[in-house]
């Protein structure tokens, strides 16, 4: 269930607050961290919170030298938003669901994650935020606390993610690129203080294993709405098996008002679509499919002249 955002936007104070820190801990030099452990490739820190009733902070440095230069930071984030792929590399992820969409980048989901003996299942009410430029991205994710659209779930206890999220940015120094998971979170309820610590220190491996989704599968498509189009961004979604993309827009013109302007670019990895892909349209729209001038990169769907609700797939070829 996805549902429009009304006005004022909920949970802004969450976002700002929590991006501040997710900044903080990640842009920070490691002075005041602890080094815990190396593991694949994973430089693993610790470092005390401000507030002693907070939990542990936990961070994880890994750099992806390998990352191909068409790679950009926010291209990155895909596998992570898109439940099916996360579940390739996360083996305690469960399942996630978006319930309302903020913005373009930015919504409030409901989450689970599996049950690690003797604990029972925890689940998450989250606001999440996507900013990137052209060399940085950040993603947060931060608990959206009594919001009525993730009520309390039997079976389930409620975790907090205080401050949980990623900053991948270009290396220009060594090349490729440095990603960098925080991991602040309170699972919550009774769990064993050493098998707390130990879940809690392996969410920042995860690094290392988005890297290795990438060089494996390459990259989910990722949109990039043309700026200032009339069109409304819908939502996404991805399945990582049927390697289907789907992008909802929405727009209703005015009478006589013009209907060809460009809507939105969905950029689609050639990794990902090895033997090609066909593109989809339910609804009112065109599009166009231009190629990079870079061997084993990627392409790019334009889409426009969008009237009414549309939906647009990306499906991988069959017969190519």
């Amino acid at each position: 269930m996805t549902i429009p955002e009304p006005a004022p936007i909920r949970h802004q104070k969450v976002i700002d607050d929590g991006m501040a820190n997710l900044e903080k801990y990640a842009d920070s030099s490691l002075e005041g961290w602890q080094f815990v452990s190396e593991k694949n490739g994973v430089k693993l820190y610790s470092r005390k919170p401000e507030d002693p009733s907070q939990p542990m902070i936990y961070r994880g440095d890994y750099h992806y030298a390998k990352a191909p230069a068409h790679l950009s930071p926010i291209d990155a984030t895909t596998p992570i938003i898109f439940a099916s792929s996360r579940k390739t590399f996360d083996s305690r992820f469960d399942d996630s669901e978006i319930r309302v969409i903020r913005s373009r980048y930015s919504s409030i989901s409901y989450g689970k994650s599996k049950a690690v003996w003797p604990i029972t299942p925890r689940d998450f009410s989250t606001v999440t935020l996507r900013s990137f430029d052209d060399e940085t991205a950040y993603f947060g994710l931060f608990s959206a606390v009594d919001d009525e659209i993730n009520p309390p779930v039997e079976g389930y206890v409620r975790g907090q993610l205080v401050c949980t999220g990623w900053k991948i940015y270009r290396d220009h120094t060594n090349g490729g690129l440095m990603i960098i998971l925080i991991n602040q979170t309170d699972l919550a309820g009774s769990v064993p203080p050493a098998l707390a610590k130990s879940t809690l220190q392996q969410m920042p491996l995860l690094t290392a294993k988005l890297a290795q989704y990438h060089d494996k599968y390459g990259t989910p498509p990722n949109t990039t709405m043309v700026p200032a189009t009339p069109v409304n961004y819908l939502g996404e979604d991805f399945d990582h098996i049927s390697q289907t993309y789907t992008l909802h827009l929405g727009y209703s013109p005015e009478k006589d008002e013009k209907t060809d302007g460009a809507a939105a670019d969905i950029k689609c990895c050639d990794l990902m679509y090895a033997k090609g892909f066909d593109v989809q349209v339910q609804g009112q729209a065109q599009y166009e499919v231009t190629k990079s001038t870079k061997k084993n990169s990627y392409s790019v769907v334009h889409v426009s002249h969008v009237v009414g609700s549309v939906t647009i797939q990306i499906v991988k070829s069959k017969n190519k």
